[in-house]
């Protein structure tokens, strides 16, 4: 939104916070032009009739763990009995979490629920359990050497059928991918530091 207000002084942009299955057909309905949506691993690419999208990036998610606690060498099992903090029910996040934790053959206790992922990074970094995040948290600080790197999602940009054309829509895909560049620039090092410290999940 920075880079647009810069180059695109005359588009006016809205910003919706939706989950990108609910905002899907007021894509559809010319509510939105674009849905910045996300699918994760295992998890079947659920593109509507009437839509496309592009790939922006592949985003790796980690199990942030409880300083000094949890044990980063042990498998995901092992956290059968540990506090779990998940994005509210609903979500395709909740639903890819759940179920990689039911593959790995128990239901997660989950304590806290928050779509806010900041927060749950705080809820873990003071002990109250475990969580699944995003690299894309830690774009401006160091993530935790406590972490274990368990598969990846990917960011997509939604937009009806035969809209890629459209000015704005184009300038909008710009702008993320030029966001996306800078963030991963910037969050290289710090993300290369958690790398050497974690282990990772088979």
């Amino acid at each position: 939104m920075t880079e647009l207000k810069v180059t695109h002084p005359g588009l006016r942009v809205e910003l919706v916070q939706a989950e990108p299955e609910a905002a899907t057909p007021g894509l559809l309905m010319r509510e939105f032009d674009a849905v910045i949506a996300e699918t994760y691993p295992g998890q079947p690419r659920r593109l509507a009739s009437g839509t496309e999208e592009w790939e922006i990036c592949t985003d790796p998610m980690r199990i942030a763990l409880r300083p000094g606690i949890d044990d980063p060498s042990a498998p995901l099992s092992a956290l059968r009995d540990v506090p779990w903090i998940m994005e509210p029910e609903g979500s395709i996040a909740r639903e890819w979490a759940v179920s990689t934790c039911r593959n790995a053959g128990f239901e997660p206790d989950i304590v806290v629920e928050t779509d806010d992922m900041r927060a749950q990074l705080g809820f873990v970094e003071h002990g109250f359990g475990v969580a699944f995040l995003p690299d894309l948290v830690w774009f401006d600080t160091h993530p935790p050497r406590q972490s274990v790197r368990i598969g990846e999602r990917k960011i997509l940009l939604r937009i009806r059928t035969g809209f890629s054309a459209n000015p704005a829509v184009a300038a909008l895909h710009h702008a993320i991918q030029s966001a996306d560049t800078a963030t991963r620039r910037t969050a290289h090092h710090r993300l290369a530091i958690a790398d050497s410290g974690s282990a990772t999940q088979p």
